[in-house]
């Protein structure tokens, strides 16, 4: 399984990975123009919204991230799979990097 420790280490990347790809300013241009293309009014359809609002929504993106930080730890830095332990990390990592969004951004 995994330690305190390495628990608030997941969290915190994960909240950092989010953070990067929702506020930093290093990649605005990225979003400036992927944004409008996802919410053009022509081509506008529930699974673009639904993609759109993902994007934008600190909550939700974080979940997938998470999943990310989880799978990307248990394989390549713990060596191996955690099995289903992954449906109680997976969660948790989740849950503990919106914890920190709560502290650290008022906006997230």
């Amino acid at each position: 399984m995994l330690d305190l420790l390495t628990f608030v280490i997941l969290s915190a990347a994960t909240y950092r990975i989010g953070r990067f790809l929702l506020l930093d300013s290093l990649i605005d241009g990225v979003r400036d123009r992927f944004y409008p293309w996802l919410t053009n009014p022509e081509k506008l359809s529930t699974t673009r919204l639904k993609v759109a609002d993902l994007l934008t929504c600190a909550y939700c993106i974080t979940v997938w991230i998470a999943a990310a930080v989880v799978v990307f730890w248990s394989l390549v830095v713990a060596g191996e799979w955690i099995g289903w332990a992954f449906l109680l990390v997976w969660p948790a990592v989740a849950a503990g990097s919106l914890v920190l969004w709560a502290y650290i951004d008022d906006e997230g």
